[in-house]
């Protein structure tokens, strides 16, 4: 009895001050040998430490900033699209996409200027980003 005891002693602490945790493994219940023990057996901390029910915070997939940008973006958008009833490149189908002239790092600061804006058809879009070299020399892309 008297080595049972010292054996569930934790650096001084007797046996009766530890209490039962359960692993955020496997939800088994089990009597930690150290004070911050999280895991009930070395399979299951090998598990924690490959990041399985590691508590995550979700990442947000649009920022506060961005979201109020797209709300006056989509306005803008479906107004524009009205304005012009023809894609501008075939000046035929009806167009279905916005094409914005500025890309890469530019993007961000032209993306509610209308005047980069080009009404496209998905397929005449698709021609400007396949063809980037002709496009720059017409001017679509800059």
């Amino acid at each position: 009895m008297r080595h049972q005891r010292e054996n569930n002693k934790i650096k001084g602490f007797p046996y009766s001050i530890i209490k039962m945790k359960i692993c955020i493994i496997c939800l088994k219940e089990f009597q930690p040998s150290k004070p911050l023990q999280t895991t009930c057996s070395y399979t299951c901390n090998l598990a924690y430490a490959r990041g399985y029910n590691k508590p995550r915070k979700a990442i947000p997939k649009v920022s506060k900033k961005r979201a109020e940008k797209d709300k006056v973006y989509l306005q803008l958008r479906k107004e524009f699209l009205t304005k012009n009833p023809k894609c501008i490149i075939c000046n035929f189908n009806k167009p279905t996409d916005i094409h914005h002239k500025f890309i890469g790092a530019n993007r961000n600061k032209y993306y509610l200027e209308v005047e980069t804006w080009m009404a496209l058809c998905r397929n005449c879009h698709n021609d400007v980003h396949d063809k980037p070299k002709k496009s720059r020399e017409l001017g679509y892309i800059k």
